[in-house]
């Protein structure tokens, strides 16, 4: 039964591009764990305005997170 199993299908929801009113098309990403990190990358890009939302997330709590050595 071992010998036989297939390995975990990878889930990958494709974006969707609107190029003008009147045009979207799918944008398709290889199923694999590339693709799926191309597909969040298209879909939420680096921005200035995310790096500063996540710094100061990480700040309300980053005395409590650090390692005492």
């Amino acid at each position: 039964m071992i010998d036989k199993k297939k390995p975990r299908r990878v889930e990958l929801n494709n974006n969707l591009v609107r190029y003008n009113s009147a045009s979207i098309e799918p944008m398709m990403y290889p199923e694999c764990f590339e693709g799926i990190i191309a597909s969040y990358a298209d879909r939420y890009p680096c921005t200035m305005e995310l790096l500063t939302t996540i710094e100061g997330e990480w700040a309300k709590t980053a005395q409590d997170l650090r390692v005492q050595q």
